[in-house]
């Protein structure tokens, strides 16, 4: 079973054992308390993951991204697939690192590359590697985690045919007018022979310094075997 917090203090979801539903509790530590299995979609796509807005639980599947209202009794109702057109093509890993920050959804894409749901009109938006950084193919692979700070995004990207993930960071700018992210190579991070792009993880923080100035740091987990 997996877990994951709500924005709001006072709920936990996790996903029950069931690979479609989801449960909630004010009170985890009380097996009595938790809600009866929400069922998303079907049990032919399991969830990937979860992540969450003042008034929205986003669900995503195999087969999609799927939005939840909460209402104000903290109720979850109002299941919504966003994504209907991609309920026939079910990839193992389609969004899964999915990731919320600031008012967007991040959503990375089983094959590589990842889209964008903006939470203020529930609209998608492709902003994969592939089509800001088009001749940069080593960015192309797969984005296997995410976090970041209040102003900064990072993401971590598996190179194709290579031995090494790439540590991307982003801020939101103004470009021609246009609020839009802008990526920076941070880093590499190199393993050995074999890894396994669903055992890695990423933590941004941001650091205190000692004139009242703040810098960034971030933590990087990768598999490396052979």
């Amino acid at each position: 079973t997996e877990g994951v917090a709500h924005t709001g203090a006072l709920d936990i979801f996790e996903i029950t054992e069931q690979p479609h539903q989801i449960r909630s509790s004010t009170d985890p530590t009380n097996t009595g308390a938790w809600t009866s299995g929400i069922s998303v979609g079907d049990s032919s796509s399991a969830i990937t993951g979860l992540a969450a807005t003042e008034e929205d639980l986003i669900v995503t599947k195999t087969d999609g991204v799927y939005r939840i209202r909460i209402d104000q009794t903290d109720v979850l109702d109002m299941v919504t697939n966003l994504t209907t057109e991609l309920s026939t093509t079910i990839l193992p890993n389609q969004f899964r690192g999915v990731y919320q920050w600031q008012d967007r959804v991040l959503l990375p894409l089983d094959n590589g590359g990842m889209w964008e749901l903006d939470t203020n009109t529930w609209k998608l938006r492709d902003i994969s590697f592939s089509i800001v950084m088009p001749e940069q193919t080593q960015y192309h692979g797969r984005i296997c985690a995410l976090h970041g700070t209040p102003q900064k995004l990072f993401a971590l990207v598996l190179q194709s045919g290579s031995t090494r993930y790439h540590v991307m960071q982003a801020e939101l700018v103004n470009l021609g007018g246009k609020i839009d992210y802008a990526w920076h190579h941070m880093g590499t991070i190199a393993y050995t022979t074999g890894t396994d792009a669903n055992h890695v993880t990423l933590y941004a923080e941001s650091i205190a310094g000692d004139n009242n100035d703040e810098h960034d740091r971030v933590w990087v987990g990768v598999e490396s075997t052979g």
